[in-house]
């Protein structure tokens, strides 16, 4: 089974919380997992979140503005990403191989600009959004 280990759970802290759900039973094919990461409060520092290269394909929603998501998949190099002092963001990891698409369809620079894409992601943060809908997951 797929497993790979991401390295947020190691940096959570009282400030920041790290939450990983397990997909419906009839999405287990195409999604690995759900993740939510944010901020309890304001950081003294900016958090640094390390993406790796691990052949997923995310689906990246920011909670505190619903107009910046994305997809992406890194391929050789990691990155390290600045979420800045209070965020809170949504992923759907999906398995290795599941996306299809063209790799122009993947947008890079999510975190920091309105998704332009031709994809429903504003649509879907909204539906995934806590206010909208308590889960983690999408119904």
């Amino acid at each position: 089974m797929y497993d790979p280990k991401g390295n947020s759970k190691d940096k959570t802290v009282d400030q920041t919380a790290f939450t990983e759900a397990e997909p419906p039973d009839h999405l287990r094919g195409i999604v690995h997992r759900y993740l939510d990461l944010h901020t309890n409060g304001t950081l003294d520092a900016p958090y640094r979140f390390h993406a790796l290269p691990d052949a997923c394909t995310y689906a990246v929603f920011d909670q505190n503005r619903r107009d910046i998501a994305g997809i992406t998949r890194l391929q050789a190099s990691s990155e390290e990403l600045d979420l800045g002092t209070s965020f809170h963001f949504t992923n759907i990891r999906f398995l290795p191989g599941v996306w299809q698409g063209e790799r122009s369809g993947i947008i890079y620079g999510l975190i920091e600009q309105p998704y332009t894409g031709a994809l429903p992601m504003i649509d879907t943060a909204v539906a995934t959004h806590p206010q909208t809908n308590d889960r983690l997951q999408p119904a």
